[in-house]
């Protein structure tokens, strides 16, 4: 599970691919404000998101969001119906794979143990 000083990367998606941002790529530090666990990902401080702040909660992004933690390649993303965080379980194969969010969204079956699609980065 995310905790704080755990190392993300955000994956926004639009179906089975990634948009890219100015913040594609970057690895970021989960961080606690009181209750609530984030990033720093306002880092311009817009005044349209979170009134402002850099500090921006797991809870203000879409479903269609993604974080990875890149130390233990699991993902995640904020559930606005349940209110937390929920482990999207991808199987091993996808891991490095450069169609992974580049037209797949992967699998989430740990059965396979091959993909005839898997091109590696």
């Amino acid at each position: 599970m995310l905790r704080e000083n755990s190392k993300i990367k955000v994956h926004i998606l639009s179906g089975a691919k990634e948009i890219a941002t100015t913040n594609s790529g970057k690895v970021f530090t989960v961080k606690k404000h009181g209750e609530k666990l984030g990033i720093d990902w306002n880092t311009k401080q817009s005044p349209y998101t979170c009134r402002g702040e850099i500090f921006t909660p797991f809870e203000t992004f879409a479903s269609n969001v993604i974080f990875e933690d890149v130390e233990n390649k699991q993902f995640y993303f904020y559930d606005n119906i349940t209110s937390v965080l929920q482990n999207r379980s991808i199987n091993h194969i996808c891991f490095n794979c450069q169609k992974l969010f580049n037209g797949c969204n992967g699998t989430t079956n740990k059965v396979y143990t091959g993909c005839i699609f898997r091109t590696t980065i």
